[in-house]
């Protein structure tokens, strides 16, 4: 969301600096290519003491306006470190609820409550988010600010299906292709996802299934599958630069997480003009209307998706019309140019 956003409101007023803390992670070539300075603090652990001092030197150096802070490490050193150092506005930038796995997420859920009564102000990428960090932490409701996520529609309107990929990855023209663009944690719901696709290939056999991303819950979905008569047709690509080309030679994107931010794969399926699944939680409600611009599921349900994913297939009317909403929707609310607009005046105002 960050490489896209940036450079979309480096207006030559504002200079955008991404400091990591533990590595400099996959994307930094990108941004410092599109003109994004990246710095890095080399952090080994949350104890590395070192490291602070290398962050705050960081922070002189550059005389930042403001401070914006990423998910929970950034969010702890925020808090309560860097705003009882620096007059500048240090603003945590909420990303995700932590609705699923209590116990996983417990520390950061004893952050929030402990937390939030000094934490000054909030950015939340979608009215789910600032609706759950309220009802559920009891933060000030004036204290968030709802910034969506945006995306690039006219980039995925713009690409065409390339059947000549299709064919690298072994699939006809014509076979249904499903692609769920996700990394491997447990909280995505790809354990449903396959048990869903397993029950329907038993009946139909020209489906695929491409699986996009990267995590430690792969090893344990590899695992289970191994007995599936759809084992062939389930395809691990790993991490990929091409998932606009992906989703354009596919027909129907799906998302069976636990729990969400504001998914910018979702996103990314609506601009692309594809059929959406996704599990009716809050976070995907904000972008999915069930039977208008996708369906709904209930999460942890695989006969639930299956139904759906055969809903899709033997109603091309439907399908057509569920892509045309999504695409109209995406492009009228959360078109880049929109979104950078907002979070620049949110800039300016801060």
């Amino acid at each position: 969301m960050l490489l896209r956003l940036l450079p979309a409101i480096n207006n030559g007023q504002t200079q955008h600096i991404v400091i990591t803390l533990r590595e400099e992670g996959v994307l930094s070539r990108e941004f410092i290519s599109r003109g994004i300075i990246v710095e890095n603090v080399g952090q080994k652990n949350f104890f590395d003491f070192f490291s602070y001092f290398r962050l705050v030197d960081l922070i002189k150096k550059n005389q930042p306006a403001a401070i914006i802070t990423y998910l929970f490490r950034a969010d702890l050193i925020g808090r309560f470190f860097l705003q009882f150092l620096y007059k500048q506005p240090v603003v945590s930038y909420l990303r995700t609820t932590y609705n699923s796995d209590k116990m996983k997420f417990l520390p950061a859920r004893i952050f929030e409550i402990v937390s939030k009564k000094i934490a000054k102000k909030y950015l939340a990428n979608s009215q789910a988010i600032k609706d759950y960090y309220v009802n559920k932490f009891h933060v000030q409701s004036e204290k968030i600010t709802v910034i969506p996520n945006g995306i690039d529609v006219s980039l995925y309107k713009d690409i065409k299906r390339n059947n000549e990929l299709r064919r690298k990855l072994s699939i006809n023209d014509n076979d249904f292709v499903i692609i769920c663009v996700a990394n491997f944690h447990i909280y995505k719901g790809h354990k449903y996802l396959l048990e869903a696709f397993e029950i329907l290939y038993n009946s139909k056999k020209n489906i695929h299934l491409l699986l996009v991303g990267e995590g430690k819950e792969k090893d344990n979905l590899v695992e289970q599958i191994k007995d599936y008569e759809s084992k062939k047709h389930i395809h691990f690509l790993s991490r990929r630069n091409d998932v606009p080309e992906l989703l354009k030679i596919s027909n129907l994107f799906i998302l069976a997480t636990l729990f969400e931010g504001m998914s910018n794969a979702i996103m990314e399926a609506m601009a692309s003009g594809i059929a959406i699944i996704a599990t009716d939680i809050p976070e995907n409600r904000q972008l999915i209307k069930n039977n208008e611009t996708g369906l709904l599921v209930s999460s942890r349900n695989s006969q639930a998706i299956s139904r759906a994913i055969e809903k899709i297939i033997e109603n091309g009317n439907l399908k057509e019309s569920l892509c045309k909403k999504a695409q109209e929707k995406i492009s009228s609310d959360y078109d880049l140019k929109i979104v950078a607009e907002k979070f620049s005046k949110y800039l300016n105002d801060l």
